[in-house]
């Protein structure tokens, strides 16, 4: 089965990486090793405010540049490590990568990227390995928290999920429900 997760504790925490250039102007960073605008480092900042007063075990981060200086404030507040865990990366989007992300579907088969079941494979991998490490954060990509979502049957919500916004993810009588930090 391609989602299956192991989640030993009862509640982890995922931030989306804060605001690229490339989510600004809705064009496709998928493995794109992309910075932070000035508003995505001001939204990494406010997460490491709102995640210094959470109890966790551990910070684990898609080492790509967007998330990896999303987790640092998580990482300077907390007192906590960066744990990089390579399969947490976005999807990569072969030659639609700096493309309109409206010029690619979910199912598509890029040319030089991943399929969607290679990257659920993959995030699913990446997630156990992040859970393996107790009540976590994860900080990490779009495409990423859409598997994540699906494997919890976990409504996503409309749209996609707001960059440098911490994300309570909690099991509760058996199902998995997730509330936003402030």
């Amino acid at each position: 089965m391609i989602y299956d997760l192991t989640i030993p504790e009862d509640r982890f925490y995922y931030v989306r990486h804060g605001e690229t250039e490339a989510n600004a102007t809705q064009i496709i960073s998928g493995q794109r090793d992309v910075a932070l605008t000035a508003r995505g480092g001001e939204q990494a900042k406010n997460a490491g405010r709102i995640m210094k007063g959470v109890a966790f075990d551990a910070i684990c981060a898609s080492p790509l540049k967007r998330a990896w200086n999303t987790a640092e404030p998580i990482a300077r507040a907390t007192g906590h490590e960066i744990i990089p865990v390579p399969d947490l990366m976005e999807r990569n989007w072969g030659v639609h990568q700096g493309q309109p992300i409206d010029s690619v579907t979910l199912d598509a088969v890029p040319k030089g990227g991943e399929s969607r079941l290679a990257f659920a494979a993959r995030v699913m991998r990446g997630l156990n390995a992040a859970f393996a490490h107790g009540e976590v954060v994860i900080v990490a990509h779009a495409g990423m928290f859409h598997e994540l979502c699906i494997a919890l049957d976990v409504d996503f919500g409309t749209g996609r999920v707001p960059n440098g916004t911490p994300l309570r993810f909690e099991r509760v009588d058996g199902e998995w429900r997730k509330t936003v930090l402030e």
